[in-house]
């Protein structure tokens, strides 16, 4: 495995790790900011009228105004599937995920696939990758996730 997709791991380890919060705690919102660019943006596009589009610091503030109303006390997602390409100074992965409520749940509330744009910044070997752009989709019985990511074949 070279060093760029190393270096992507990495990052996409520390994304999923900064949504996530046990009761009682809260996302470490500083890992989300500095896995971003500054004008990076994160969409949700569930609603088919019309997409949420947020900047970092709009996400950080929609997810501290659940938590302050007592709407979202917990939160937990994980890779379980990873397709990846690499080209040069740009990245795109699609991440199949998992999310719950409590991590003690067997079953997720939702299935769905990050699609995450990634750009370097520096030269290889002395490389940051940065998040440009996110956006993610959950799964739905009209609209299951295609088996092809599903798989770990670039996990």
């Amino acid at each position: 495995m070279n060093t760029s997709r190393e270096n992507i791991e990495r990052l996409l380890q520390s994304l999923y790790q900064s949504i996530c919060f046990s009761k009682g705690e809260k996302p470490t919102f500083d890992s989300l900011r500095a896995l971003f660019l500054p004008e990076g943006l994160l969409i949700n596009n569930n609603d088919s009228a019309a997409p949420v589009v947020m900047s970092v610091e709009g996400f950080i503030e929609a997810v501290q105004s659940a938590i302050h109303s007592g709407g979202l006390e917990e939160f937990h997602e994980q890779e379980i599937a990873r397709t990846m390409e690499v080209f040069g100074n740009i990245a795109h992965v699609f991440s199949t995920y998992e999310a719950r409520f409590d991590a003690t749940s067997k079953d997720p509330f939702s299935i769905g696939i990050n699609t995450i744009q990634l750009v370097r910044i520096g030269s290889e070997g002395n490389e940051e990758w940065r998040v440009c752009s996110m956006a993610w989709n959950d799964q739905t019985p009209e609209r299951p996730i295609p088996p092809q990511y599903l798989s770990n074949h670039a996990f």
